[in-house]
């Protein structure tokens, strides 16, 4: 058979479909990065209906901790990071607070002593003002100054005979991030080949009526972490195992081969 430019031209493309595919390198595949996706069912830290009062990241079990004498690996123990509410409603004052926690070794980003919020694709890139240890790193919250009124309704000749109380809320200030829309906090905690690195989503808000406060209340939307190591972006996530892509190649190649036998086919009968 005579095959000519423009056969060639067909050939090598049919080839180049299957081979190319295989042709990416698994080095270049974001591989080890481990997703839990809330997106569809976000967890709601702080008050009101559905709130939950704490919510701990699902992370590797094991951890290097301090035994008294040297630091070891514990393969019972587990990074334990997380976001959790608090509160304070004293006469005259009070707050509301929602603040991350992290141990020994487990680090988050922190910005002028609150958690540091990122857009997408930003790194980490180091431990600078990063904390570790902590129980009450803030993120948002709410804090407020309130007065009693007092309403007399007068019941029988008495006229002090009862009353009604009512709460008024003078003033309230955001602390810590205050509302926020969806950004990202970065952690980093020690697995057992050295610091991995990760992303939590989130969105704060904040509300009040005036006569009721609302909130804060922080929604986690989904975290990731890449347990080889690498310094990942927020926003990063899983791509295809390499054994996906050799299996599109392959398909790819199986698929060549059948066009290159058509093109035969076709090519006899009109020879014929």
């Amino acid at each position: 058979m005579n095959i000519t430019k423009k056969h060639a031209t067909r050939l090598a493309s049919m080839a180049a479909l299957g081979v190319g595919a295989l042709a990416l390198a698994p080095s270049e595949a974001k591989a080890d990065i481990v997703y839990t996706d809330l997106s569809s069912s976000p967890v709601v830290v702080g008050y009101g209906s559905g709130a939950v009062n704490s919510f701990p990241l699902t992370l590797p079990t094991g951890m290097w901790s301090w035994n008294g004498t040297a630091t070891v690996w514990n393969p019972a123990l587990g990074a334990k990071m997380g976001f959790f509410n608090s509160w304070s409603g004293g006469v005259g004052s009070g707050y509301r607070n929602i603040s991350a926690y992290g141990g020994y070794s487990q680090y988050w980003a922190v910005k002028n002593n609150k958690l540091q919020l990122f857009g997408a694709g930003q790194n980490w890139g180091a431990k600078a003002g990063a904390r570790s240890g902590t129980n009450g790193l803030l993120v948002l919250g709410l804090r407020f100054t309130h007065t009693w009124s007092y309403t007399w309704i007068q019941t029988g000749s008495n006229p002090s005979s009862g009353h009604t109380t009512t709460r008024t809320i003078n003033y309230t200030y955001p602390t810590g991030n205050g509302g926020f829309p969806a950004q990202y906090a970065q952690f980093a905690f020690y697995g057992q080949n050295g610091m991995d690195y990760g992303w939590v989503e989130l969105a704060g808000s904040i509300a009040n009526d005036n006569d009721n406060i609302i909130g804060p209340n922080l929604t986690v939307l989904g975290y990731a972490y890449d347990d080889s190591g690498k310094r990942i972006n927020t926003g990063d996530l899983p791509t295809p195992e390499p054994g996906t892509l050799a299996l599109t190649g392959l398909s790819a190649l199986a698929l060549g081969a059948v066009g290159l036998r058509r093109w035969r086919a076709a090519r006899k009968a009109k020879a014929v």
